[in-house]
């Protein structure tokens, strides 16, 4: 069997794209008109929307069914293998208190796990506790994962975080286009990881660049859709994820998740969907 090819995110545990378009969305002709806001007003109302998306998206727990598909030379066969999660998003206590992604494994292929969301409520109790329990429900987890490619990347917020105002000297920015998304006029907006700094490495500590594009309501914001993109010598990982509006909580929560993972000689292709998202708490139990 050949070696593993691992990439990992530091700042996937801190909260912490051109995999296909968007449905229902196109480009529009022109970038608009001279009143439209500066690119950097436009930073800076997205570094406003992630700081009070944190508070409201804190403790929200969504089903995540993941499904990954290893394809295979004509006349051999492939590997699909189908994860059903309990995904809890949750930021610890403090003004600056890291966001935390926990994946709970419930059901591989059809076969139900044991513990059945009760490690998720001991991280709700415990706080000061979660930052490890994280690594190590990360860790267990991967186990799961098919493919040559080791990954702890695949978070769906993980470019939102990357938009905090505590991260801001870490990207450079430039507007790429505008789109229609579902009637809404979002900026893209291009990102690139300064030289200097890795939040994703490799287990060995290597660094690896990040780039990407983020859809953006410029009036307001919002991200409507990430891209994340590294290349790691022939591995190249593009990762889209898009956020949809969730009427009992008011907010836009990530809906579907693309990754892809290509080194010339291997592929990886998976999509995770997000649903039946609810608020947890210590004393409630997650169905």
């Amino acid at each position: 069997m050949a070696p593993r090819t691992a990439i990992t995110c530091l700042g996937l545990l801190v909260l912490c794209g051109r995999a296909e378009a968007l449905r229902n969305s196109h480009p529009i002709v022109g970038t608009g008109a001279s009143a439209d806001p500066s690119l950097k007003t436009v930073l800076s109302r997205v570094e406003r929307y992630v700081e009070g998306y944190e508070a409201l998206l804190s403790t929200l727990v969504a089903r995540e069914r993941y499904v990954q598909k290893v394809p295979a030379p004509p006349g051999q066969t492939g590997q699909i293998r189908t994860l059903v999660s309990d995904f809890l998003f949750f930021r610890l206590p403090g003004k600056d208190g890291p966001w935390l992604g926990f994946r709970d494994v419930l059901e591989v292929d059809g076969t139900a796990l044991e513990h059945q969301g009760e490690r998720l409520r001991e991280i709700v109790a415990s706080p000061e506790r979660a930052e490890a329990r994280a690594m190590a429900m990360t860790r267990e987890s991967t186990r799961f994962n098919i493919g040559r490619f080791s990954r702890t990347v695949n978070v769906p917020v993980c470019v939102v975080g990357w938009m905090h105002p505590r991260m801001r000297d870490a990207f450079t920015f430039r507007q790429a286009g505008e789109l229609d998304v579902d009637g809404v006029r979002a900026w893209r907006v291009a990102f690139t990881e300064k030289r200097g700094h890795a939040i994703v490495r490799t287990p060995e500590g290597l660094g690896v660049k990040s780039s990407g594009v983020i859809l953006v309501n410029p009036a307001t914001g919002e991200i409507l859709q990430t891209e994340q993109q590294n290349t790691l010598g022939p591995l190249h990982v593009t990762i889209q994820v898009q956020f949809r509006p969730h009427q009992e909580f008011g907010i836009l929560v990530p809906v579907r998740m693309i990754e892809r993972y290509d080194d010339g000689t291997d592929r990886l292709e998976t999509e995770a969907v997000y649903s039946e998202y609810r608020r947890f708490t210590a004393t409630a139990r997650i169905r």
